[in-house]
C-alpha cells in the first residue's frame, strides 16, 4: 500500500550506486518483502523464520524422542501422541500436548501447509478465490487434523492461565526469533528447551512462513539522501552483528548468518542457532496480492475468513469442504466487488 500510494521511496538506484551497500549479500526473500514492481521500497531488518522451539524436558518426560532436523508431520503425530499418556484431568482429557495453540490462525504457520501440499488460495490470474482447490483441502485437513484426529494441539478455548509453552504445559511453540528474550526472561530455569526446524512436507521441504519488519524511506522528505544514510545502516554488517548480539534478530546478511561465527556472539539458549537459517531456504512470504478493501493475510475478509473456516473445523462444526466452500464464497464476493 505504502509504495502503490507514493508514500515511500525508491531506494533502488541509491543502494545500487552506494558502494557500502550490497543488495546483492541480502536473502533474497527478505529483500523481496519491500520489492513491488522492480522499485525497492523498504530494508528488512531481520530474518525472521518460523522456528520450531521445543521444551526439551516436557519430550524427555513424555518418552518422546526430540525433534530432528529430517521430521516429517508424520515422525511429529508419531511422538505427539504419547503426550495424551501425560497427566489427565479429571474428564480423563490430556493436560499436556506437543504443540501450543498460541499461533494456531497465523498464516505463518497455516499457509506453509497449502505450499506444503501444492496447492492454492488465489488462481493464477488473480481472479478467483481457490481455498477449495482439492490439494488446499487436503493441507487443511492435515493442518486441523491435529485437533480432530489426533488431539495432539492444545484445543481452542482451553486456558491453562498463559502461554502453554511457556508454561511447560505445550511441548512445541511456532514462532520467529524474536521472541528469545521473552522466553529467556520469563521460562529462567523452569525446563531446558532449544529450536528446530519445521518438521518437512509433502514436498520434501521444511516449510515455514517468514517475514520481518524494515524501515522505509518517506518519498515527500526535503532531506531524502540523509534519511537513506539513515535507514541503509540496518543493512550493515555491523548493525546485523549488534542485532545478533543483543538477541533481537538474527542476521539476514548471507555473509554474516551462513557464518556460524556469528553464533558466538549470542549466550544460549537456544543452541541451534543455525536452525534459524537453515529455515529460510524452504520458508514462503506473505505475499498473496488482493485488492486492498479485502485486506490481506493480516486483516480483512482474506484473513477473516480462513481464521473463521479453520475454527470451524477443529471445534467441529463444519467439515473441511463446507467450511472452506464458505470462505471462498466470502472472498469471490470481495473480489467481484474490487477487481
Amino acid at each position: 500500500p505504502f509504495a502503490n500510494n507514493g508514500v515511500t521511496l525508491d531506494l533502488k538506484p541509491m543502494a545500487e550506486a552506494d558502494p557500502e551497500v550490497d543488495l546483492d549479500d541480502v536473502f533474497p526473500s527478505m529483500l523481496g518483502l519491500g520489492t513491488f514492481d522492480g522499485e525497492l521500497h523498504m530494508l528488512p531488518s531481520a530474518l525472521d523464520v518460523v522456528t520450531m522451539y521445543y521444551n526439551k524436558t516436557l519430550f524427555e518426560e513424555a518418552g518422546a524422542e526430540l525433534p530432528q532436523d529430517d521430521w516429517t508431520w508424520d515422525d511429529f503425530i508419531t511422538e505427539g501422541l504419547k503426550f495424551k499418556d501425560l497427566e489427565k484431568d479429571p474428564q480423563g482429557n490430556p493436560m499436556y500436548w506437543i504443540l501450543s495453540n498460541g499461533t494456531w490462525n497465523w498464516w505463518a504457520t497455516v499457509y506453509p501447509w497449502v505450499v506444503g501440499y501444492g496447492g492454492k488460495i488465489k488462481s493464477d490470474d488473480g481472479t478467483q478465490s481457490t481455498w477449495s482447490d482439492p490439494k488446499t483441502l487436503d493441507a487443511m485437513k492435515a493442518y486441523t487434523a491435529l485437533w480432530t484426529e489426533y488431539q495432539i494441539a492444545q484445543p481452542l478455548g482451553v486456558d491453562v492461565g498463559g502461554d502453554a509453552f511457556q508454561l511447560g504445559r505445550a511441548a512445541v511453540w511456532c514462532h520467529i526469533q524474536g521472541v528469545r528474550p521473552t522466553l529467556k526472561e520469563n521460562v529462567a530455569d523452569k525446563f531446558e528447551w532449544d529450536i528446530q526446524l519445521m518438521p518437512i512436507m509433502p514436498d520434501g521441504k521444511h516449510r515455514t512462513g517468514m517475514g520481518t519488519w524494515g524501515i522505509s524511506v518517506f518519498s515527500g522528505s526535503k532531506m531524502k539522501e540523509a534519511a537513506y544514510e539513515y535507514v541503509k545502516y540496518i543493512i550493515t554488517p555491523a548493525c546485523q552483528k549488534l542485532l545478533a548480539q543483543k538477541g533481537m534478530s538474527v542476521p539476514l546478511l548471507r555473509s554474516v548468518a551462513e557464518d556460524p561465527s556469528w553464533t558466538e556472539l549470542v549466550a544460549p539458549p537456544p543452541n541451534n542457532l543455525m536452525a534459524y537459517v537453515k529455515g529460510a531456504d524452504d520458508a514462503v512470504l506473505p505475499i498473496v496480492d488482493y485488492p486492498p478493501d479485502c485486506g490481506s493475510f493480516y486483516t480483512g475478509a482474506a484473513n477473516q475468513s480462513y481464521a473463521t473456516a479453520l475454527e470451524s473445523v477443529i471445534r467441529g462444526e463444519l467439515g473441511i469442504e463446507e467450511a472452506f466452500a464458505e470462505c471462498d464464497a466470502t472472498i469471490q464476493r470481495c473480489l467481484d466487488e474490487n477487481l
